[in-house]
């Protein structure tokens, strides 16, 4: 999900400046609830299983290094959303 929601945040951004298109863009499927939902599921579970691997040198290990990439996507997503409520 993570690799999805990337390249659509990408191909998104590119196509603004393409098109002169302007943000926040409506009921986009990247910030619907459901989406959120998802990613913060992941963040969760990624987190719990990297809390179950106990202290040591965890963060170069998988799951630890995917960390930061899913909580960039959830927050992206976030903001996203926010955008469009504020319109």
């Amino acid at each position: 999900m993570q690799t999805i929601l990337r390249s659509a945040f990408q191909y998104r951004a590119y196509n603004l400046g393409v098109y002169g298109i302007e943000p926040p863009m409506i009921q986009a499927w990247t910030s619907r609830p459901g989406t959120i939902d998802t990613a913060l599921s992941l963040f969760d579970l990624t987190t719990k299983a990297v809390e179950s691997l106990g202290s040591g040198r965890i963060r170069d290990r998988e799951p630890s290094s995917q960390l930061p990439a899913l909580a960039a996507v959830l927050f992206e997503s976030l903001k996203e959303r926010l955008n469009w409520l504020s319109v």
